[in-house]
């Protein structure tokens, strides 16, 4: 698990790789609360995950703000009096979830772990923007002192201001804190805590963006689930990649050159299983094409060394840099952009894909937590989407603008 120490080292290169100001607040996070937006009790019961921001994959500046605004309007959503923190907690088959929802400075202490996408996050800037608001809140991890916990503790014994099932069976609930005593308590533990990024390093990036090209204070916070990483341990699960371009029996003979290439048989549960239980014993990782799937293992040794003689040594025994290092970038040289590299977060959808268009998809298992750490603390930022953190907090459950904030 990320402790404390670990997270107190802010390696120079990871600041600019996420193009962070020098003029941060290093001593911790600072949080504000915020007045959200929430929807009422005859709109919210019916919603989903995917209706709540269906900008955030297709839409524009003016169709989020043309659809937020038709919800204040019509009353689906009404924003609350007073300025609060708010517990989270989410339970079911996804896993459990509980920390605080506040506005977070761009220029606390935050690690990133992954790089990120110039495109996707000119786009993601863009978006907010334009709208004049906020998109879902970014996943944050500390470890604390027990002033966040037993916030989230006396409030899970009163009634929640908001519940909702989603489509997946997660069930979702909301409390508004405006207690001076639990706001003060929460805001010294995080103002000595640094915290990770576990999940939203665009959204972060994006929101130092905005902060640097505006005047004004309008875009110094960003909301974020901040979860204690000792009383709520986050999952860690792989995020695949498929690749549409690439082609499949090509793709398979170069590899069969520097890795053992064996077919696999079954379906995408037996393929995983296979997959996990190589990754114990060194690199793998399974090839999908429209016309099977394959598993490939040991790496000749040689090979490995030669084409990572640049790369950090924190990352040579990670399995998704070995996929990079070797099979990505140096077999196939498949260059790493969006158009060229898609990510899943599941690998039935990955599957799915490659079945749909051609191409190779490739199932992978998450970095451990002992390399997250290594590569955090020897200043190293791993490829871009590397792991997930989870389960991720509800998108919809409450809104921040930046006016009235």
């Amino acid at each position: 698990m990320l402790n404390s120490s670990n997270l107190h080292e802010r390696p120079e290169n990871i600041q600019q790789a996420q193009g962070d100001s020098p003029h941060r607040d290093s001593t911790g996070v600072h949080v504000v609360p915020f007045r959200g937006w929430r929807f009422t009790e005859d709109h919210r019961v019916t919603s989903k995950p995917s209706s709540f921001t269906p900008w955030a994959q297709h839409g524009t500046p003016s169709q989020l703000a043309d659809t937020f605004t038709a919800w204040q309007q019509t009353g689906a959503v009404v924003q609350d009096r007073d300025s609060s923190f708010y517990v989270y907690e989410q339970t079911g088959p996804q896993g459990v979830q509980r920390g605080v929802l506040a506005a977070v400075h761009v220029q606390s202490d935050l690690c990133p772990h992954e790089q990120v996408i110039p495109e996707k996050v000119n786009a993601i800037a863009e978006l907010m923007e334009g709208a004049g608001m906020n998109l879902d809140p970014v996943l944050l991890g500390f470890s604390g002192d027990g002033s966040t916990t037993g916030c989230i503790r006396y409030s899970l014994t009163r009634e929640p201001a908001m519940e909702i099932l989603s489509a997946d069976g997660q069930l979702h609930r909301l409390w508004p804190i405006t207690d001076g005593h639990w706001i003060e308590a929460i805001t010294e533990e995080l103002r000595t805590r640094p915290a990770h990024i576990a999940d939203g390093h665009h959204r972060h990036a994006a929101a130092l963006q905005l902060q640097r090209s505006n005047e004004g204070r309008a875009w110094d916070y960003f909301p974020a689930l901040l979860v204690d990483i000792e009383t709520s341990p986050m999952q860690l699960s792989p995020i695949h990649r498929v690749l549409p371009s690439a082609d499949p029996c090509q793709a398979l003979d170069t590899a069969r050159t520097q890795f053992k290439v064996q077919s696999l048989s079954g379906g995408v549960d037996d393929w995983i299983a296979s997959l996990n239980q190589q990754a114990t014993i060194g690199p793998a990782f399974v090839l999908v094409t429209s016309h099977g799937a394959y598993i490939a293992t040991d790496p000749h040794l040689d090979y490995l060394k030669q084409v990572q003689r640049d790369s950090p040594a924190s990352l040579r025994n990670m399995h998704l840099a070995v996929l990079h290092d070797a099979l990505i970038d140096d077999l196939w040289k498949i260059p790493d952009h969006p158009e060229t590299i898609n990510y899943e977060h599941t690998a039935q959808s990955a599957v799915q894909r490659v079945l749909e268009n051609s191409g190779v998809a490739v199932l992978t298992t998450p970095p451990t937590r002992e390399e997250l750490e290594s590569a955090a603390l020897a200043g190293v930022c791993l490829p871009r989407k590397s792991t997930s953190f989870g389960p991720k907090p509800h998108p919809g459950l409450t809104f921040r603008t930046i006016e009235g904030n």
